[in-house]
C-alpha cells in the first residue's frame, strides 16, 4: 500500500510520497483515496492505523526551534517551513524517519486481519449528513435546561447559520474497544434521549427515525456460540432455560451478571427468593457458551499480550480479568457490528431512496427520511439486517420527529 506524509508536516510547497517498495518522491497532488499522514484528521489517515497497532506516532517537532516560533514569532509549528530551517543533514535524517516509520505503518495494516473492516466501517461515516435543527425546539430546551454539561452539548448542535447543524465527524480508535467518539459536531453521544427530537426532517411532511439494534451485545454473545436467537434475547431465555418463571428484567441482570460480572447481590435481591441467583447467572453463562469464549480469549492474551474481536480488531484490556475479557471483546465487536450492518442498511438496501444517515449514536442510527420513501424504508428495517460469519440482526424503529 502507496502512502503520503502531508505537506502540513514538512512546512513544504509539496507532499511526500512513499511508494511499496519503500522509495519516496515530492508531489502537488494527494489521490483521494491515499493513506496519509497528516497534523490534520483525514478520512484515510495513518496517524489512525498508527492508534489502531499500538504504534507510537513519531515526534513531528524541534524543541530548540519550537519555544522561539510560538512565543517568539508566534508562528504555528505546521506552517513553519522545516527544510529552510534545519540543516540539510537533520532535514533528511528526519524525513527518511518518517518514511520508515509511516511505511512501515501502513504495510503492517495491510496484512492485518482488521484493515478491511476498519476501511468499510470508516468509508460509511463521511456519508453522514448536517442535520436539520428545530431551532424554536433547541433555545427552548436551552432555556430550561440549568445543567452546565447538557447545556454545552445543546450549544454544540446551534448551527453557525441557517438551520443545518454541523456534520458530526467521529473518530474511531480514541477508545480502547473502538466506540466511537465525536471529533466536531454535535456532541450526540452525551446529548439525553429526551433532546434528540430538536433534529428534524429537512423534507415537508419527512421524518427524523431511529434505527436501534435489539439487544445487541447478549446477541453477539449467542451468535457467536453458533445458534440462532429470536427477536427478544430476554424471553428467549427466560423460556428456554427458566420455563417462562423469571421476568424479563430478571434475566436482563442475569445476563449482565453472566457477561459482565454484574452484582449478584442485587439479582439475589430482585429474584426474592423464588430461585438462587448464583444458579440463575451459571444457567445464563452456560447458554452463551462463557466458559470457553473466556478460555479462549486468555489463551489468545497469554500468547500475544493482546485478545482479538471477532473481526480482528486488537485490544488490549488492562488486566486478564475475565469479565474484562468478555466486556472488551464483545462491546468492541457490537460496535463493527453496528457500523457494518448500518452501511448494509443505508449504501446498499436503501439505495435510491430518499433516506440521509445522520447520526450515530453507539448502537443507533438517526436517519431524515422522505415521505414518499417512508413506507419502503420501514419496510427494510423491519426485515433487519444480515452479517457474514455472525446471523441475523434485528431492528428497532423509533420515530424522532415529524416535520410539519
Amino acid at each position: 500500500m502507496d502512502a503520503y506524509i502531508h505537506r502540513d508536516i514538512f512546512g513544504t510547497k509539496r507532499h511526500l510520497f512513499i511508494h511499496t517498495s519503500g522509495e519516496y518522491s515530492w508531489t502537488e497532488r494527494i489521490p483521494d483515496d491515499a493513506w496519509v499522514f497528516s497534523r490534520e484528521a483525514a478520512l484515510r489517515s495513518v496517524n489512525s492505523i498508527m492508534r489502531l497497532l499500538s504504534i507510537e506516532l513519531p515526534g513531528l517537532e524541534f524543541e530548540e526551534h519550537v519555544r522561539s516560533l510560538r512565543e517568539g514569532l508566534d508562528v504555528h509549528v505546521g506552517t513553519v517551513p522545516w527544510h529552510l530551517i534545519l540543516s540539510k543533514k537533520q532535514f533528511g535524517s528526519w524525513c527518511s524517519g518518517l518514511v520508515e516509520r509511516v511505511g512501515g505503518a501502513v504495510q503492517q495494516f495491510s496484512s492485518d486481519r482488521y484493515a478491511p473492516t476498519f476501511i468499510s466501517n470508516g468509508q460509511c461515516l463521511p456519508e453522514l449528513r448536517p442535520a436539520c435543527i428545530d431551532l424554536d425546539k433547541l433555545q427552548g430546551y436551552l432555556a430550561a435546561e440549568d445543567n452546565a454539561t447538557i447545556r454545552k452539548t445543546l450549544i454544540s448542535a446551534v448551527p453557525e447559520e441557517g438551520d443545518l447543524a454541523e456534520r458530526v465527524t467521529y473518530s474511531m480508535v480514541d477508545t480502547s474497544t473502538g466506540r466511537l467518539v465525536v471529533r466536531s459536531g454535535p456532541q450526540v453521544l452525551t446529548l439525553p434521549k429526551k433532546y434528540r427530537d430538536i433534529f428534524c426532517s429537512k423534507h415537508r411532511g419527512g421524518t427524523v427515525y431511529q434505527v436501534d439494534f435489539i439487544s445487541l451485545e447478549p446477541r453477539v454473545a449467542r451468535l457467536l456460540s453458533g445458534t440462532t436467537v429470536e427477536r427478544d434475547v430476554y424471553e428467549a431465555i427466560s423460556r428456554e432455560i427458566f420455563s417462562g418463571e423469571l421476568e424479563r428484567k430478571e434475566v436482563k441482570l442475569a445476563v449482565l451478571c453472566a457477561l459482565y460480572g454484574g452484582s449478584a447481590r442485587r439479582l439475589s435481591n430482585m429474584l426474592s427468593g423464588r430461585a438462587s441467583a448464583p444458579t440463575v447467572i451459571r444457567k445464563v453463562r452456560k447458554y452463551f457458551a462463557v466458559v470457553d469464549l473466556t478460555t479462549r480469549l486468555t489463551a489468545q492474551l497469554e500468547k500475544q499480550g493482546y485478545i482479538e474481536n471477532f473481526y480482528g480488531r486488537r485490544l488490549h484490556p488492562t488486566s486478564d480479568s475475565k469479565n474484562l475479557l468478555i466486556s472488551h471483546f464483545l462491546q468492541s465487536t457490537a460496535v463493527d457490528v453496528a457500523l457494518k450492518g448500518f452501511s448494509q442498511l443505508v449504501r446498499q438496501r436503501c439505495r435510491g431512496l430518499r433516506v440521509d444517515p445522520l447520526l450515530v449514536i453507539h448502537d443507533a442510527l438517526l436517519l431524515d427520511v422522505h415521505p414518499s420513501d417512508d413506507e419502503q424504508f420501514r419496510r427494510l428495517v423491519k426485515e433487519g439486517v444480515l452479517l457474514d460469519g455472525l446471523g441475523s440482526f434485528p431492528l428497532s424503529l423509533d420515530v424522532v420527529s415529524r416535520s410539519a
